[in-house]
Order: C-alpha cells, then sequence, then structure tokens
C-alpha cells in the first residue's frame, strides 16, 4: 500500500471526553504513514486539532494521562449562573501555563476551529486569532460551560450546529478527507469498550458526590441541577448524532471512523488511557478495510484493463484476417 495516496484533511468531531480517542486516532495515521494537511474540529476535537497542529499533542497526551478524578474535580471552577455551572477559565489558564498559545495563522498547518454565536444561532469559523480562545468557545457546552465572549459575541459549544466540521476542510481536495465521529450508536447487543454499564453508573454516583460533599453550602443547588445535566448530556447526544447523519449524507468523506457515544462519559476525562487506545484500535480497524478496499479496487482496474486491451488485440487481428482475404 505504500503508492497510494496517504496525505489527510482531519475533521476531529465532538464529543467531550471520548475526543482522548482523536489523539490515538492522529498517533495511529502518523505509525501508518499518513500525513495531516489540515484539520478543522469542533469541541474537543478543537482541542485537540490545535495541540497537534501547535506540536504539542504528546505534551497534551501526558498531560491527560496524570489526570485523576480528583484532579479533574480540582480543575472546575464553579460559576452559579443561569449560562453554566463550570466558568471554564481556570482550565484554559491551565493548558496556557503548560501547553502555551499561538496565533492560528502561524500554525504550520490549515486549522479551523467551530464555535456557535449563541444570539443568531449561526456557525462561526477561527481561522486567525488566538488558538486558546478558538478552543475555549468552541468547547463551551451549553448549560455547563459559561459561554464564550469574543469580540463582543457570545459563543459556545460548535456541536450544537457542526459536530463533524467538514466544510473548512473540502478546498483540500486532493487529500483524503477523514471523519471521526465521537456519537456513534453502539450496535445493538455490544457493550461499551473496557467498562460496563453498571460500573460506570457507578463511577458517575461517586464522581457527583464528591462534588456535592465538597460544596455543602450549595450542594443543594448542585443536587437540583444534576438530574438536569443528564438530560441535556442526552439531548445534546441525540441532536449531534442526528447532524452527524446529515452531514454525513450530504458531504461523505472517504474514510469515517466510529467512536461509540458510550464509550465513557462526557466529563471522565480521568479515563485517558482506555480512551486513547480506543481511538488507536478503531483508526487501526477503519484503516484495514480502507487499504483493503483500494487493493480491491486496484485489482478490479487491472482486470478490466487486461479485457480492454485484450478486446482491442482481438479486434486489431480480426481486422487484419478481413484485409488479408
Amino acid at each position: 500500500m505504500s503508492n497510494h495516496k496517504k496525505t489527510v484533511s482531519l475533521v476531529l468531531g465532538s464529543g467531550a471526553a471520548r475526543g482522548m480517542a482523536h489523539i490515538g486516532i492522529i498517533e495511529e495515521l502518523e505509525r501508518r504513514g499518513y500525513q495531516i494537511k489540515a484539520i478543522a474540529g469542533t469541541s474537543i476535537g478543537s482541542v485537540v486539532g490545535g495541540m497537534y497542529a501547535m506540536g504539542k499533542l504528546q505534551t497534551f497526551k501526558y498531560y491527560l494521562l496524570q489526570l485523576t478524578k480528583t484532579k479533574v474535580f480540582r480543575m472546575v471552577d464553579f460559576a452559579f449562573t443561569n449560562e453554566g455551572f463550570i466558568k471554564g477559565e481556570k482550565i484554559y489558564e491551565e493548558l496556557k501555563r503548560t501547553m502555551g498559545d499561538c496565533l492560528i495563522e502561524q500554525l504550520p498547518i490549515p486549522y479551523t476551529a467551530v464555535a456557535c454565536d449563541l444570539e443568531t444561532g449561526g456557525e462561526v469559523w477561527f481561522n486567525k486569532g488566538s488558538l486558546l480562545q478558538a478552543m475555549r468557545a468552541s468547547a463551551a457546552i451549553p448549560n455547563i460551560v459559561t459561554p464564550a465572549t469574543i469580540n463582543g459575541r457570545r459563543l459556545i459549544d460548535g456541536g450544537v450546529v457542526n459536530p463533524t466540521p467538514m466544510q473548512p476542510i473540502l478546498p483540500y481536495k486532493n487529500n483524503i478527507i477523514l471523519v471521526v465521529n465521537l456519537n456513534a450508536p453502539l450496535p445493538e447487543g455490544q457493550t461499551a469498550t473496557g467498562t460496563h454499564e453498571w460500573e460506570k453508573d457507578t463511577h458517575q454516583h461517586l464522581f457527583k458526590s464528591k462534588w456535592f460533599d465538597a460544596l455543602p453550602i450549595a450542594g443543594s443547588l448542585l443536587k437540583q441541577r444534576a438530574s438536569h445535566l443528564d438530560i441535556i448530556g442526552k439531548v445534546v447526544d441525540i441532536a449531534q448524532n442526528n447532524l452527524t447523519q446529515y452531514a454525513l449524507y450530504h458531504n461523505k468523506p472517504d474514510i469515517l471512523i466510529n467512536i461509540s457515544k458510550k464509550s465513557c462519559r462526557s466529563y471522565e476525562f480521568y479515563r485517558a488511557a482506555e480512551q486513547i487506545e480506543l481511538g488507536r484500535q478503531a483508526c487501526s480497524y477503519t484503516l484495514d478495510n480502507y487499504e483493503a478496499s483500494l487493493i480491491e479496487e486496484s485489482s478490479e482496474n487491472k482486470k478490466a484493463d487486461f479485457e480492454r486491451i485484450k478486446s482491442a488485440l482481438y479486434g486489431f487481428i480480426s481486422y487484419k484476417k478481413e484485409i488479408n482475404i
């Protein structure tokens, strides 16, 4: 397979903690000799894609692998407003301290982060300006993380309008278009990778309890919000899945990698190792099928070429016989 096209325009979808699978996917692509020439991302996809474009993916991976439930909890800066209960500033200050920041237009490859304008509902593409600001806006999950305000516009998670943003990379037609969908419906009868449902429910209960116990004054308010968050999460998942299916119907990628929406919960960033490996395995499996299809297609084309040559030779020989007669 050394002679087939290996330049990729990469689309990294939204899906909160499931987006750690993006890291494994990128690593597997590079291991197999694929070159990423352009990136578009929404929400966590914009974060992982930005870290890769900035040359800090391995540093970011190491950072995620050190996270525990306690560390994730400590990164949360609560904001008890109607727009969200997490400010999000603490997380991005930590990213700036450990990863740095840069201007998008100075990145070595084209990069676009997608957010949503809260007032108009329209898509906002970031392809210049501060990379960290673009990430912060693109990953402001509705009702959870407060909106980002940039140039007077209040911006929220781009997954609300475009969870798999293919449009920004369509101009790069010479590349393979590879899309990662983090909201794939789990096949019937299949269990979520690595953790059974009852174990994940236990994780969720313990994690929420820690939040409530740490904030006894605001605990009752958090408990009221918890049930709403579960509903919001399910609504967002449903909407993102429908938007993704619509986008894939109208713009079919060359390669689609699906990650189950049940592979982990949105806040489980302490499960980085598992999610990264899941991404690597999903990428390996998908590329195996893609490359096998190319071999089959090449074989069919050679067979068709042979048949055309044989037919032409037969016609030429028949023509010469007619002339000799």
